[in-house]
């Protein structure tokens, strides 16, 4: 655990979410711990690779018998929760397959990505053909619950004069002015039955490692 308990005090130095929160740092500090639980539950062992982290999530690389998988934890943890709903409403068709999840730990456990290949690493042509390719298979009927775009957009709308405000208006006004105004086109135009990926970029769509079902 020696690796974990080090990357979770890199964390606290670097612009990860919990690392500016009390509550955050604590979940940090915590962290070996919680990982060790999802390793009992889950019969998962540690493989000794790179960890890798986002924003607002750590992924460990761990096997289960034969299997490569990875463990994501996540802080705040209900951040969990929607992604698990649409990972398995989306069930591997376009997105990373989630085999197992515990929201209130914020515990994901999912199928193994190939880290080092994104879409970064394809011809801009290439990257945006694969994209779009996704963004159809992603574009599924929405399960009940889920917040709408519309809903989003209205709340953005609402909010940019205030933040605007609140941070010394960093930002050249007529920018927050265009935003606004497409946050309100949004608020009255989007749809609201499809699933959508909220944070769909290049650097987040990784190959997959599962075989492909056209071939034997």
């Amino acid at each position: 655990m020696r690796n974990i308990t080090q990357f979770a005090v890199s964390l606290q130095a670097v612009s990860f979410a919990a690392a500016g929160d009390a509550q955050g740092r604590a979940w940090l500090a915590a962290l070996p711990s919680l990982a060790e639980h999802c390793y009992r539950r889950w019969n998962l062992e540690p493989e000794d690779e790179s960890l890798q982290s986002g924003y607002h999530g750590l992924v460990l690389p761990v096997r289960r018998g034969r299997e490569r998988l990875v463990l994501k934890l996540t802080w705040p943890t209900e951040r969990s929760v929607d992604e698990a709903r649409a990972l398995e409403a989306w069930q591997g068709r376009g997105a990373v397959l989630l085999l197992d999840a515990d929201t209130c730990l914020g515990a994901l456990l999912l199928e193994r990505l190939d880290a080092c290949r994104t879409l970064q690493t394809l011809a801009l042509h290439d990257a945006a053909r694969v994209a779009g390719t996704l963004l159809r298979a992603l574009a599924i009927p929405a399960p009940d619950g889920f917040r709408t775009t519309q809903g989003i957009a209205r709340e953005i709308a609402d909010a940019l004069p205030g933040r605007q405000a609140h941070l010394g208006s960093p930002a050249p006004q007529h920018w927050v002015t265009t935003a606004r105004e497409h946050a309100q086109h949004l608020a009255g135009t989007a749809g609201k039955s499809l699933l959508v990926h909220a944070d769909l970029h290049y650097g987040n769509i990784l190959a997959g490692l599962r075989p492909s079902p056209n071939k034997s």
